[in-house]
């Protein structure tokens, strides 16, 4: 059977070394405290290093995005991707649930990035197509500009030449009188020779009517119409006729005299023809008058449309540009308003103009609403890339402060663990100390002391004492071997 001797009857080798056991087991346990303190630490740290290494991508991810928003540089963006990615990489070296909450921040910062890129090219694209709808407006205005001015140019040679139908009207109205006046004066005079077979009349008959040829000529030179020719042929004959008949005259006046007044009545039955076509060409005068009046205040008044829908689209791309740099529900409201206005002015512009000969005509009309359609789909980018703007911003900041708050609460255990440390280093030193000094005291009273007592013992025998009291006979360890050994010598 297992029994167990009290320690006072143990060697005192034994007890030594139970003593020293207590302190190197105290020592390791100190040892092993100080290991898992400074492996708290050192895993404290590197969480914190891992963190501080998230939030430099982070905000580094986030000064790449601001730099995109003011350059519209896309490698920026591609840096901040590159930045995010990192980050959501190192996650593995922090505490997994701090890890996870972290990583639907940065995930949804990503999704902001990507958001913020679709917004960015949409607007790309769509600041093309408005581009493209704005050239097409302005070449489309530079040719109705152009239509105008042609017109007006048109309606100058038009005026011209209304002027000078109109004067040779004029002309042609003095012609047909001196004609019948002369006509008249021949007849009279041609009566009188039949009535009083006067001489004088005679010659003044021939001289008016040697001065008629002359005068269809002058009237050829200001009618020449199909029409017109037909009738002064017939009357350049008739006046031919008549003044042979009138040459005539000496040689049987009365015959001749017939013959000249039947002359003279044809004479005058063509200048009445004439003068009722001179009335229709006054009347198609008078008309093309008025034409020509309202086509120039229509080509003027559409030069006033013209101009002020080029004013107009000048104005839109300041407008739009505006926006662009800034946008704000103000100017897109005046970018409304002047496609509004360019809309109804596209309805009384002189006419729809093809804008690409290659291409099937395009009205000026289609164009604004094109620009429109496009400024629509820019504005709808634009608050896109300000709500995914913020959305950055804002995941940033919290990425951010979750990432400060788990580096806070590593620097925290970090201390903690340390503290730890420390604070088993004192309790070991102390417990080592308090240890220590019981073993001396221990040894003191139970092996100095029961040694200097038998040496006294020993001096009181050697001088003759034999009944000195010899203590501490009954201990099993080497004291007690000692102290009956020294009993024999009673």
């Amino acid at each position: 059977m297992l029994t167990f001797k009290p320690v006072r009857d143990r060697p005192i080798a034994v007890k030594i070394g139970l003593a020293v056991a207590a302190l190197v087991f105290l020592m390791l346990a100190v040892s092993l405290v100080n290991l898992y303190g400074l492996r708290g630490v050192v895993r404290a740290v590197d969480s914190a290093s891992h963190s501080a290494e998230i939030l430099a991508s982070v905000n580094g991810a986030t000064g790449r995005v601001e730099n995109f928003i003011a350059t519209r540089d896309q490698q920026s963006l591609s840096q901040a991707e590159g930045m995010v990615a990192t980050a959501i990489a190192g996650l593995t070296a922090i505490p997994a649930a701090e890890a996870q909450s972290l990583k639907g921040s940065l995930e949804r910062l990503t999704a902001a990035i990507a958001a913020l890129r679709v917004a960015t090219l949409t607007m790309d694209g769509e600041t093309e197509n408005m581009t493209a709808h704005y050239g097409r407006m302005r070449e489309a205005t530079i040719l109705v500009e152009q239509g105008i001015a042609d017109g007006l140019k048109g309606l100058d040679s038009r005026t011209v030449e209304h002027a000078a139908r109109v004067s040779d009207i004029e002309s042609a109205h003095r012609i047909l009188d001196i004609l019948r006046n002369g006509e008249r004066i021949i007849t009279a005079n041609v009566a009188k020779i039949l009535a009083t077979g006067d001489g004088a009349a005679a010659t003044a008959a021939r001289n008016a009517g040697a001065a008629l040829p002359p005068v269809v000529e002058q009237l050829r030179e200001v009618m020449g119409a199909p029409q017109e020719r037909e009738n002064l042929d017939q009357l350049a004959t008739a006046v031919a006729a008549a003044s042979v008949a009138l040459e005539r005259l000496g040689e049987a006046p009365r015959v001749q005299g017939g013959e000249a007044l039947r002359h003279l009545a044809a004479i005058e039955d063509v200048l009445e023809r004439l003068d009722a076509m001179l009335g229709e060409m006054d009347r198609h005068v008078a008309h093309d008058a008025s034409d020509i009046q309202a086509a120039t205040g229509l080509l003027h008044n559409a030069a006033a449309l013209s101009k002020r829908f080029a004013e107009r689209v000048a104005t839109l791309e300041a407008q739009t540009l505006s926006f662009r740099l800034s946008p704000s529900a103000e100017i897109a409201g005046s970018v409304g308003d002047i496609l509004g206005e360019l809309t109804r002015l596209s309805r009384v512009l002189p006419s729809a103009v093809g804008l690409q000969a290659e291409a099937s005509p395009q009205t000026v009309s289609d164009q604004i609403a094109g620009y429109r359609a496009a400024f629509a789909r820019f504005h709808q980018a634009s608050t896109a890339l300000s709500d995914a703007r913020d959305q950055v911003r804002n995941e940033a900041r919290s990425a951010g402060l979750l990432v400060a708050r788990f580096a806070g609460q590593a620097r925290s255990d970090a201390v903690v663990h340390n503290d730890r440390g420390m604070l088993a280093t004192i309790l070991a030193g102390t417990v080592a100390i308090l240890l220590a000094g019981a073993i001396a005291w221990s040894t003191s009273r139970f092996v100095a002391q029961p040694i200097v007592a038998l040496a006294s013992v020993m001096r009181r025998l050697a001088a003759g004492d034999l009944n000195a009291e010899i203590a501490s006979v009954g201990r099993g360890d080497e004291i007690g071997i000692m102290t009956r050994a020294v009993r024999v010598f009673q």
